[in-house]
């Protein structure tokens, strides 16, 4: 008889929060991840001045689509939305550098800024049923996204003047 060491590997499930922490139980992790929402959620709906339809703010867009009008006062109010923003959008928490730098996570966070240090309001999209959540932006930069597509468009050379 010989004696022979073999090794073995063996997987075992774990179900991981948005926030890394870990649970061996499914229902667990459900029960925390809810808790934590609750927690930010209450402390976002303090910065919600109003909500309204999509569709009845811009004019077109969806009637299911609710928009939330929210004031930023300060790093603490940024901080909480991002919270929410990531905790909504897991993957936008497994970003890259380039991702951080110019994507998503970057215009939310300069949207924020920009109210904090302008004064202005943010609106966010939430869908119907607050499972989604989107930047549309500051109440300015979303004016001045229109004028500039506008007079890109009626500046073209192609374009009759009026």
């Amino acid at each position: 008889m010989k004696e022979v060491k073999k090794e073995i590997k063996s997987f075992e499930s774990v179900y991981v929060a948005t926030d890394g922490t870990e649970f061996k139980d499914r229902a667990e992790c459900e029960k925390y991840e809810n808790s934590a929402r609750c927690v930010i959620e209450t402390k976002y709906r303090n910065l919600v001045v109003a909500t309204e339809i999509e569709e009845t703010i811009f004019g077109v867009g969806s009637a299911d689509n609710e928009v939330e009008i929210v004031k930023v006062r300060n790093a603490e109010d940024k901080d909480t939305i991002m919270q929410l923003y990531f905790l909504v959008n897991p993957h936008m928490a497994n970003h890259d550098e380039d991702k951080v730098k110019n994507g998503w996570v970057a215009q939310a966070e300069e949207f924020l800024d920009r109210a904090i240090e302008k004064g202005e309001l943010v609106l966010i999209g939430r869908g119907y049923d607050n499972q989604s959540f989107w930047f549309y932006g500051t109440q300015r930069s979303i004016t001045e996204s229109f004028d500039s597509i506008i007079h890109d468009l009626t500046t073209k050379d192609d374009v009759p003047q009026k």
